[in-house]
């Protein structure tokens, strides 16, 4: 893209040519609902497929529709974001789900005590960073990649700064999970017992 790309954008999303504007969203839905025979390789070219079906959603329901479409059609289903994971938890010839368009975040500090955040897979570990600075917080340990999406540091273990913290995903609470019918439920941590 060049300048007057970047220039168009901004002003359609200023409001400016609402209709035009939406007219390029519908567009750009349609064209990113599902892609077929699609190639894939991670971000060090270790992995790779070729993927029969890949669908963008942009809403959790965008995300539902997918899963379904998948099962209809007989594909297993893997996510992918930022592919900068070593090992062969993507590569499927089948279905691939690309999370980026999920990025919307918010950060709850009605509860100082307890500030919480909601994000959906696709936020960048920058944009985790960004809110949370905005509310006056930060993580107690983090990855160093901004360029890593969260639902990759959670799902795959990832490490935090140094050998005496725990994974990123030890701070979630609670995850918001499409499963492999298209349902979507909330798994939440139970509460530890107190010791006796």
């Amino acid at each position: 893209m060049g300048p007057f790309h970047f220039a168009l954008d901004a002003l359609l999303q200023a409001g400016w040519r609402p209709r035009l504007h939406a007219l390029l969203d519908e567009r750009e839905r349609k064209a990113l609902r599902v892609r077929h025979e699609v190639p894939w390789v991670n971000w060090a070219g270790i992995a790779s497929c070729r993927a029969h079906f890949v669908y963008t959603p942009r809403t959790v329901e965008d995300l539902v529709a997918a899963v379904g479409e998948a099962r209809a059609s007989g594909q297993r289903v893997r996510v992918v974001a930022s592919g900068f994971s070593w090992s062969s938890l993507v590569p499927s010839d089948d279905a691939l789900i690309f999370c980026e368009r999920l990025d919307r975040i918010s950060v709850d500090v009605s509860d100082p005590a307890r500030p919480a955040v909601w994000a959906e897979a696709g936020v960048t570990n920058r944009q985790l960073n960004r809110e949370l600075e905005r509310a006056g917080l930060c993580m107690p340990w983090n990855v160093v990649l901004e360029t890593v999406r969260v639902a990759g540091i959670v799902s795959t273990g990832t490490h935090g700064t140094g050998k005496a913290t725990a994974t990123v995903g030890d701070l979630v609470e609670a995850l918001e999970v499409v499963d492999s019918e298209g349902d979507c439920g909330c798994c939440r941590k139970r509460p530890s017992a107190p010791m006796s």
